[in-house]
């Protein structure tokens, strides 16, 4: 009953009116006068709902409750009188229904307005950068239309009400539920109980105020005054009391959420119906005024204030369980809910969760006809009535694909996983599913339109909303929103144990784990374990860290102490050839100055002189006494190849030469007069020439240029001689001696800790390998890697984890070129 108010007062509403109507002024009133009954009310004629009119707001001269006049359709009929708060909940609603808007980005901003202040809320987000130039002049269109609608449908006695009455109804029809007067700060305004005296359903429940209101009924505080506790009281609507569809619809509603017992799913006292307004109603616990959309709301809010608590996100993941738990009861009794959103889970003061509204919810089983408690019920049938066939149910921004395509033979247990898995991305992101898509659209989305874009587009990803999430939580989302029902999870039970095994740390189905990750989940579910193990590990490898330093400080000093004595080895060969080179040098010196060798010398000048042929006899006695010295030192130096005394004057031609065989036996014989070569002076060089008595002159190879075998390294020395008559030069004694030989036989006698030695000239024209496991050279000929200077001090070198030692010996200070390479490898 509409309260009277005796207090203020008022023109004639009836005379008004008539005015109105006529096109004329109200009598006994001028313009601006008060019309509506409130001392803070102004009329305004000529203003409109638009944010670029000069507003109330703007004028320093109106209150900030000043009353606006919206024009309707039809000019002829009366203004009608809006005020502020009105006007920016209409926008408000517009903007987050049109998605130009949404409410989480609405809840984060909002502290920073006030909707007493002066700025109305359009100019508000625009200033913020939430909404466009263009787009906002779309809302403000929209929100004048719903204005329109809302006071075309005004009750007929609101003339005779208080402006507070006025204005508490038309913000409840503006917004039936409440929500978004709620989030704008409008206390307490269109909630309350209208009538002075509470109404009394079924002479036991006392209306309080108005929780909230959908298109088929209202819900109510109440209070039982039999038991003493708050109830909430869903009643029918006006509009769908004398409804036979609407109120099949509304028993039904009531008779599926009480036949579902679960703590998660809200209990129903009482169904009955009020014979005072004839309408019917059940009752229901109250669960007080937050739910999971509010808990979501908080939770980002606090993300993006810098808030990191893990344990918020845990406590949204139980309620999500539990709300899994809910729909996995239903599905066991064949319902379906079809409209599972974060605001139809409300969240009491000690953490239970509970599911609301089955409104449309759908029984579901194999025929399509579900047979409870021995009776058909209409519900489950297929046709305009109660199953809504043929028709789209849901919220659009939660639906699944099945749904938007109004295939109902479709839907399923998995269409409310899907559902799940929509409540689970509003979880991990702060918006809806399909909230992206709406407003990622340029203009504003039609139902057809958004309908089509769930169906067609691909399912939305969290991680593409936010690239920090876990991969785990991300995979469990996309698997339950999956476009294909086959795909997704079988039940709610199995999506809820995915959730349940992210929390705890342990593998999820919907994505395979690296090793890395499986064993990291492995320490985390078994910390004791883990941490023993991870001690022993630490210990092992502190171990295994002492025992290899122990091992690497050995083997360095068993390296040192083995380079060390291949050195010594190197420095014992490099000596013993030394001592064989210098007695080398010492025989061809020997045999330089020995009388029977000048007296030849004398015999084979004279003979040249006289251009005489050479007498046998005499040349024969000298040669002999000559061939028997050389052959007294072949007999006691096995390394000399061949002994000879040349002529030095246009050509180097041969007066006498023993050598030695290549054979096994090494037979020591004369060359004959007709073998002996003629050489080119060139073959020597000019120093030779210059050379004293007693001097010496080395040189690599052997005097012809060619060696006589593959492991052979050829080796001459020279020493002048001079006729015992003149004291002329005439020629020189050359001794070529085996180098290679003697090496071999030194690295046999000496080495035992090398694995391979080589020697070769320093120029590296020819290198002889010599293995000691085979006691046989390698021939090779191969350039030098490295050359090393004359008498340079032996040096161990590093090659990998072999040690090269190096010897460079100097055979002759005259000639550079005449020196050795020794190189030995552990």
């Amino acid at each position: 009953m509409p309260t009277e108010h005796n207090d203020l007062h008022r023109p004639d509403t009836e005379a008004i009116l008539d005015a109105i109507s006529r096109g004329e002024s109200p009598t006994g009133l001028d313009d601006g006068a008060e019309i509506s009954g409130g001392p803070n009310e102004t009329t305004l004629s000529d203003a409109r709902f638009d944010h670029a009119s000069a507003s109330p707001a703007d004028s320093q001269d109106l209150p900030y409750d000043a009353t606006f006049v919206v024009p309707q359709p039809d000019e002829s009929e009366h203004p009608v009188f809006v005020r502020k708060q009105e006007r920016d909940l209409a926008f408000a609603l517009a903007a987050i229904h049109s998605g130009a808007l949404a409410e989480n980005e609405l809840t984060r901003v909002i502290d920073e307005w006030t909707i007493h202040g002066s700025e109305t809320l359009a100019e508000f987000v625009a200033r913020k950068g939430l909404i466009a130039e263009e787009r906002r002049d779309e809302v403000d269109a929209l929100a004048q239309q719903r204005l329109q609608q809302v006071l075309a449908t005004l009750p007929d006695d609101q003339w005779g009400m208080s402006s507070g009455e006025s204005c508490r109804i038309k913000l409840s029809m503006i917004d039936p539920r409440g929500r978004l007067t709620k989030l704008l700060g409008i206390a307490a305004t269109g909630t309350w109980l209208l009538e002075d005296v509470p109404r009394v359903l079924f002479a036991r429940y006392s209306l309080i105020r108005k929780l909230g209101q959908g298109g088929l009924g209202t819900v109510w505080l109440a209070r039982d005054q039999n038991l003493q506790r708050y109830v909430a009281i869903k009643e029918i609507n006006s509009s769908g009391q004398h409804d036979v569809t609407a109120l099949a619809r509304f028993r039904r509603e009531a008779e599926i959420t009480g036949r579902l017992e679960h703590p998660g799913i809200v209990p129903i006292y009482q169904f009955g119906w009020d014979e005072e307004t004839r309408r019917v109603f059940y009752v229901m616990r109250f669960l007080g005024k937050q739910t999971l959309q509010d808990a979501i709301n908080e939770y980002h809010e606090r993300l993006e204030s810098g808030d990191q608590n893990r344990m918020s996100i845990h406590n949204l993941l139980t309620a999500f369980v539990s709300v899994c738990q809910a729909i996995a009861h239903a599905h066991s009794r064949k319902v379906i809910h079809r409209d599972l959103k974060p605001d139809n889970v409300a969240l009491d003061s000690f953490g239970q969760v509970v599911l609301l509204d089955w409104g449309l919810a759908k029984i579901n089983d194999e025929t399509g006809v579900y047979d409870g408690a021995g009776e058909i019920e209409p519900a489950d049938i297929h046709d305009s009535g109660t199953s809504l066939a043929a028709q789209v149910v849901g919220t659009p921004s939660y639906m699944a694909p099945e749904q938007a395509a109004g295939r109902h033979e479709d839907i399923d247990e998995r269409t409310d996983v899907y559902g799940l898995g929509a409540i689970l991305y509003t979880i991990l992101t702060g918006v809806a599913p399909h909230e992206t898509t709406i407003r990622g659209s340029r203009s504003r989305l039609t139902i057809s339109e958004l309908l089509t874009a769930i169906v067609r587009d691909p399912t939305p990803s969290p991680r593409d909303f936010n690239p920090s999430l876990p991969r785990e939580l991300d995979a469990i989302c996309r698997k339950a929103m999956a476009k294909k029902r086959f795909m997704r999870y079988p039940s709610a039970v199995a999506l809820a144990e995915d959730v349940q095994r992210w929390m705890a740390g342990e593998a999820v189905s919907a994505i395979s784990d690296a090793p890395f990750q499986k064993l990291r989940r492995w320490s985390t579910a078994n910390r004791r374990s883990s941490q023993s193990l991870m001690g022993v590990l630490t210990v092992a490898f502190i171990a295994i860290i002492c025992l290899s330093m122990g091992m690497y400080r050995d083997r360095i000093i068993e390296t040192r102490a083995v380079v060390e004595r291949v050195h010594g080895e190197g420095r014992e060969v490099a000596i013993g050839l030394r001592a064989d080179i210098d007695r080398w040098t010492r025989d061809t010196r020997f045999v330089a100055g020995l009388p029977p060798v000048t007296a030849l010398a004398d015999k084979a000048a004279s003979d040249s002189r006289e251009e005489r042929s050479p007498d046998p006899e005499q040349r024969d006695a000298f040669g002999r006494s000559v061939s028997s010295t050389f052959r007294k030192l072949f007999d006691d130096n096995g390394f000399y190849r061949s002994i000879a005394l040349i002529r030095h004057d246009a050509d180097l031609c041969e007066v006498l030469r023993v050598e030695r065989g290549t054979g096994s036996g090494g037979v020591i014989s004369d060359v004959p007069p007709g073998c002996l070569t003629r050489l080119a002076s060139e073959a020597v060089p000019r120093v030779v020439a210059k050379l004293r008595p007693g001097q010496t002159y080395a040189m690599r190879g052997s005097l012809g240029g060619s060696e006589t075998g593959p492991d052979q390294l050829g080796y001459s020395i020279l020493s002048p001689v001079f006729t015992g008559e003149s004291g002329e030069y005439f020629g020189f004694v050359v001794i070529e001696a085996d180098l290679g030989r003697a090496a071999a036989t030194r690295f046999e006698d000496r080495l035992r800790w090398s694995r391979q030695a080589t020697i070769g000239d320093d120029g590296g024209d020819r290198q002889l390998t010599y293995v000691p496991a085979r006691q046989s050279f390698l021939p090779t000929l191969t350039r030098a890697t490295s050359s090393l200077p004359v008498e340079q001090a032996p040096t161990p070198q590093q090659d990998g984890d072999r040690s090269i030692f190096e010897i460079v010996l100097g055979l002759d200070s005259r000639n550079p070129d005449a020196a050795i390479r020794l190189q030995f490898l552990r």
